[in-house]
């Protein structure tokens, strides 16, 4: 059972996504991390090759670092006339949110790549298992911070993952496929959400940014 802390700690960190702004961002970032997979066959050259697939972290910080800022400019300039500001308490950890976000770009390619090793030739149980994993991460999230909405966008990406592996795509038209759709996804949960929080609140003075 929670204790009251419990609870209180969870609504401030949700507040966080009250606005849906956060998953608008992380979806446009997916969606560019999914299309930069596109790349991969534009270059026969295997040290050019080798160079685009170690960019996919390089290419993660920046979206992440770039995606922060203008998440929280329009906080500043939208949900916290609205609603206020609330701060999360974080605890001091030895990784960074960009570091963070390197490891998790690493692992997710890892996956993949061991998925292929030890399925070769199968088309469905690679994206099938990549989505099962993301709604995974995706319905962790919902529960930590208590978000419904979350387990839908979980139950979608496990869809996609199986759709993936049901159309006759290529593998790095897969990877394309799946991620874009996944960012995809956290740009429409995120877009509802925004409408509903605009449609639910007012500014002090009465004005809509």
């Amino acid at each position: 059972m929670k204790s009251e802390i419990d609870t209180v700690i969870q609504r401030t960190q949700r507040y966080w996504y009250v606005d849906g702004l956060g998953e608008m961002a992380v979806g446009l970032m997916l969606a560019i991390f999914g299309l930069y997979f596109s790349l991969f066959p534009l270059f026969e050259n295997q040290n050019l090759g080798l160079a685009v697939a170690l960019g996919q972290p390089v290419l993660l910080l920046l979206l992440w670092w770039l995606g922060g800022k203008a998440v929280r400019a329009l906080k500043e300039r939208i949900t916290y006339p609205r609603t206020g500001y609330v701060l999360v308490a974080r605890k001091k950890k030895p990784l960074s949110r960009l570091a963070l976000a390197a490891i998790t770009a690493m692992v997710v390619g890892a996956l993949v790549g061991l998925i292929q090793a030890f399925a070769a030739g199968s088309r469905l149980i690679i994206p099938t298992v990549v989505g099962a994993f993301l709604a995974f991460s995706v319905a962790i999230i919902g529960r930590r911070f208590g978000l419904a909405r979350f387990y839908v966008l979980a139950a979608y990406t496990f869809g996609i993952g199986l759709l993936t592996g049901i159309l006759s795509l290529t593998e790095t038209q897969q990877n394309t496929f799946l991620f874009a759709m996944f960012g995809l996804g956290w740009i429409i949960s995120g877009a509802v959400t925004f409408a509903r929080y605009l449609a639910s609140t007012r500014p002090p003075n009465g004005d809509i940014p």
